[in-house]
């Protein structure tokens, strides 16, 4: 000890090592158990350079190890106010939370400092865990109910975001299963439990629970899809722009132009010719607030399911595919294709965007003072066709597409307005099944052979990476929009519609 002290006292006199050097030596005597030298060391530091985090880190353990609390909590209240890095205030929010839980045994104010701890980093799933420990011990009513509802809130926009940007990340997930359980939502955790089941990362007890969750399921829609409803949770925000008014003002007359007609040979079902399809079909259509559709039979002619605008509204299914009961790949399937139906949107898939984008500009630049489409970009015939349908619009859509002049001028992105639709429709879709591993199939894995050859080969994963509309349904599956309308259309576990 006594080498120690001169070759610390050697080092205080070299200039500009007073400071390190007097560190050094508090560390030291805080080593030996000299305490009281340790803190006149420190509160000498301090007093000259109160904002020195390092020294005034080394003081709380010193007054920490003298059993000084109080001092503790003053130190580390004062380390919140300098550090700049929400994980290391946090830090501290959680080691004064524990003084208040373990040396006062006063859980209404440790639970106020978790709280904390959680403000400032969300992803902390064990201050969280402490909130609520602190909570059940504290008297009833003396930690307010909403600040744990804002906390658990914050932890799992904190985890969902997470999960956003690392898709597949299995410990956001399995921290947002935790808090939905701690908040008692089962149908949240009921999603979060399906995805970790896609990854291939649920336990046999996550599978079991799953499946009884399921067993338990109301998949029948309690009231039908609000235009309110879909366009504040359902919809995709890219939707919103002058491409898609002038895609809506324009919808009639493209889906004529457009669309192809049914292929021959495919009739319309009677009413008497498979009642159960029939009735799951006017279901999801009802649902989803498309009431002006038929179903046809397609016979052998149709591979897939198809929608079509001509002669009216309609989707074909194959034969063979009626002769099944409904499942829910068939559910994702028809309510993909359903919501694409509505307004003409199938046609931002076949015959895509850019067809589309064309058809639109030649038909505002005709209503467009000194505006003119080219005229060698569509066959002729088209292009005189649409000048002349869209001359003969009605006034109300003329005014609307008056007030949007100038946006038309510019040049309007289909492209994009065509992927919003497309995850637009997906969401529809799993809407419609009510099942996230059967959505995230059917969009990530071009046939189930594929989904289970990647299973055994444990590369889900990797094809979800390699999947933007996979990753961009499951997000959308995990937050907040798809548990409203659930709730309110009284799909899921709970059964009571609001």
């Amino acid at each position: 000890p006594d080498e120690a002290d001169r070759c610390h006292a050697e080092a205080a006199a070299v200039e500009g090592g007073r400071r390190p050097a007097l560190r050094a030596r508090a560390a030291a005597l805080h080593r030996r158990g000299d305490l009281e030298g340790a803190r006149a060391l420190l509160d000498q530091l301090v007093d000259e350079d109160p904002r020195d985090v390092e020294v005034l880190g080394l003081l709380a353990e010193v007054l920490a190890a003298g059993r000084e609390w109080k001092g503790v909590v003053q130190v580390f209240r004062r380390l919140m106010t300098l550090e700049t890095a929400p994980s290391a205030r946090a830090d501290r929010a959680m080691a004064i939370a524990e003084i208040f839980a373990r040396v006062y045994r006063d859980p209404r104010r440790a639970a106020g400092w978790f709280k904390r701890a959680v403000e400032l980093d969300p992803q902390r799933d064990r201050a969280v865990g402490r909130l609520l420990e602190e909570v059940d011990r504290a008297p009833a009513g003396s930690v307010p109910v909403e600040h744990v509802r804002d906390a658990l809130d914050r932890a799992v926009d904190a985890q969902r975001s997470a999960f956003a940007e690392r898709p597949g990340d299995v410990t956001a997930l399995e921290a947002l299963a935790r808090l939905h359980a701690r908040r008692g939502d089962r149908d949240a955790q009921l999603v979060v439990g399906e995805v970790l089941w896609w990854l291939g990362a649920a336990d046999e007890a996550l599978r079991g629970w799953v499946e009884a969750a399921r067993s338990r399921m109301q998949l029948d829609f309690a009231r039908p899809l609000s235009d309110e409803l879909r366009r504040n949770h359902l919809e995709h925000p890219g939707e919103r722009g002058p491409a898609r008014l002038v895609f809506d003002a324009f919808s009639l007359v493209l889906t004529e132009v457009l669309s192809g007609a049914m292929p021959a040979g495919v009739p319309r079902l009677s009413r008497r010719s498979f009642p159960a399809w029939q009735a799951e079909f006017r279901r999801l259509a009802t649902a989803l607030g498309i009431d002006d559709v038929e179903l046809w039979n397609g016979g052998r002619s149709v591979v897939a399911p198809r929608g079509m605008y001509v002669p009216q509204p309609a989707v074909a299914v194959p034969s063979a595919a009626l002769d099944e009961p409904l499942a829910p790949p068939m559910a994702f399937t028809l309510g993909r294709l359903l919501e694409g139906l509505r307004s003409g949107r199938l046609l931002l898939e076949d015959p895509g965007p850019e067809r589309v984008g064309r058809c639109g500009w030649v038909m505002a630049s005709a209503l467009t003072p000194g505006e003119e489409a080219p005229a060698d970009e569509l066959p002729e015939h088209l292009h005189r066709r649409l000048i002349e349908r869209a001359r003969r619009l009605p006034r109300r859509i003329k005014l609307q597409l008056d007030a949007l002049a100038e946006q038309i001028r510019a040049p309007l992105d289909f492209d994009q307005l065509a992927a919003a639709v497309a995850a637009t429709r997906d969401r529809a879709g799993l809407l419609c099944c009510g099942d996230t591993r059967v959505a995230l199939d059917a969009l990530v894995f071009a046939d189930p052979t594929e989904a289970d050859a990647a299973r055994r080969a444990g590369g889900v994963r990797a094809a979800l990476d390699a999947s933007p509309a996979g990753r961009a349904l499951a997000i959308w599956a995990l937050g907040a929009d798809y548990a409203r309308l659930r709730e309110v259309l009284g799909l899921g576990l709970s059964r009571r519609p609001r």
